[in-house]
Parts: C-alpha cells; sequence; structure tokens
C-alpha cells in the first residue's frame, strides 16, 4: 500500500527545501515551513474484487515574511501545479486551498481505485427474464 503522507512530505522537502512536519504544529515559526496531516479516509466496496479509496490530506503552510497573504497566494498557485498531476503515483488529485489568518490551507484528495485478485471473486448469476406481457 502506498504511503501517501511520507510521498507528499517528501515531494514538499525536495521541491521547497523548507521544513516540513507530519502533524500539526505551533505558529510563531522563524522561517517558513509545512505541516502535513491525514484529515480523512473513506472506503467503498464495488462490484467484483474492486474497492474505491478516498484520501484526503491538507497541507498548512506557514509563511515567515511581513506579507503572509502574498506568500500564501504563490505558494497555492504553486502547489496547484505540482500536485496537478503527481508524477510518481499517476495520480490525479482533486485540489482546493484557502487563507485563513495569514495561514495556508492547501487540501489534497486522492481517489484510488483498488483492484484485488481473487480466485473465487464474485460472478455474476444469469438472470431469468421474465414478462408479463400479453401477446395481442
Amino acid at each position: 500500500m502506498i504511503d501517501l503522507k511520507q510521498e507528499i512530505i517528501k515531494t514538499l522537502k525536495n521541491v521547497f527545501n523548507l521544513d516540513v512536519r507530519g502533524e500539526t504544529s505551533e505558529q510563531n515559526f522563524t522561517k517558513a515551513s509545512f505541516s502535513v496531516r491525514e484529515l480523512e479516509q473513506s472506503h467503498r466496496k464495488q462490484i467484483s474484487n474492486h474497492q474505491r479509496t478516498n484520501y484526503h490530506y491538507e497541507i498548512k503552510y506557514f509563511p515567515s515574511s511581513d506579507r503572509p497573504n502574498k506568500d500564501c497566494r504563490e505558494m497555492g498557485f504553486n502547489l496547484m501545479n505540482l500536485f496537478r498531476y503527481y508524477e510518481d503515483m499517476k495520480l490525479h488529485p482533486s485540489m482546493n486551498h484557502r487563507i485563513i489568518d495569514g495561514v495556508l490551507q492547501f487540501n489534497l484528495e486522492f481517489n484510488i481505485r483498488y483492484d484485488f485478485n481473487s480466485d473465487e471473486g464474485e460472478k455474476f448469476a444469469e438472470l431469468e427474464v421474465r414478462s408479463d406481457l400479453k401477446d395481442e
């Protein structure tokens, strides 16, 4: 199974060369940094041996400049471009972001379909077609 959170953290460190924390952190940083946390996972069973899983992550960006809203807008744009097509895992996440109190809250949602191989997978039974129509 892919550890999406670690992949996100690794990507942020490689691209932006800033501190990245794995959990929510307090503000008052001396330099700009990120915080990444998993918000939610949901699983839906599908027909046969398929399952669809949604992963929701939040990336917070804490700027350290005297113009935090400007920095947050620029970082939001950069993150949208970075995660638009997540090349390492061939994923297309849904994204949105907002700025609250000088902190960027960037949300990612990955929707992944898993196919489980099984010799005894669920199979469709033959349907019997019946009609109560009368011939005229």
